[in-house]
């Protein structure tokens, strides 16, 4: 009679202990990182104050590059952002966020984000191109950046182009490496 009282929860124990690691990868999969910042920032579009934000992967099916930035406590999405892959030859155990070379004019830009431990991240797309050309020139570093059509003022539906400081726009033909060093 003991034995028919326990054995549901006998049953019930294995099945709590794989329903865990689904948790746990489900927030792996978001790439979610908490990231603060001791002044202004630029990001596509927008400047974000010095402050906490979470930085994590949008959930669009499975395209893996666009990422969404949080206010602190998740409940607010202060942008969404374009990005093309990233590669770096050594990951590190922490967050990492690239920024532009301080210009001296204005706040610094955000470059990449790399998750814990990937060798791999996502650069922001800048748009339009003549901010792009703008950020190229004075980082002196060739940057991806969104088309945009004149007279609408929309994106256009072409993949982003490479604008380099003598402000060039080429095809985006693979990703460039942000810190040949990290």
């Amino acid at each position: 009679m003991k034995f028919a009282k326990i054995a549901p929860f006998i049953l019930l124990l294995p099945l709590s202990c794989m329903l865990l690691p689904s948790t746990c990868r489900g927030q792996n999969w978001a790439k979610t990182t908490t990231v603060t910042f001791s002044q202004i920032v630029e990001i596509p579009g927008r400047l974000l104050p010095a402050g906490t934000y979470v930085f994590k992967l949008a959930h669009f099916f499975r395209y893996r590059h666009i990422v969404q930035i949080c206010n602190e406590d998740e409940t607010t999405v202060l942008a969404t952002v374009f990005a093309i892959p990233t590669y770096r030859l050594k990951p590190t155990g922490d967050a990492f966020v690239a920024l532009y070379e301080d210009h001296g004019i204005g706040p610094q830009a955000v470059r990449a984000w790399f998750y814990p431990g990937d060798n791999f991240g996502q650069e922001f797309v800048y748009y339009p191109t003549t901010l792009a050309n703008l950020l190229a020139d004075l980082s002196n570093a060739v940057l991806p950046a969104e088309k945009v059509d004149a007279d609408k003022g929309d994106l256009k539906s072409t993949p982003p182009v490479t604008v380099t400081p003598d402000a060039k726009e080429e095809n985006i033909t693979e990703a460039t490496q942000t810190d040949p060093n990290r």
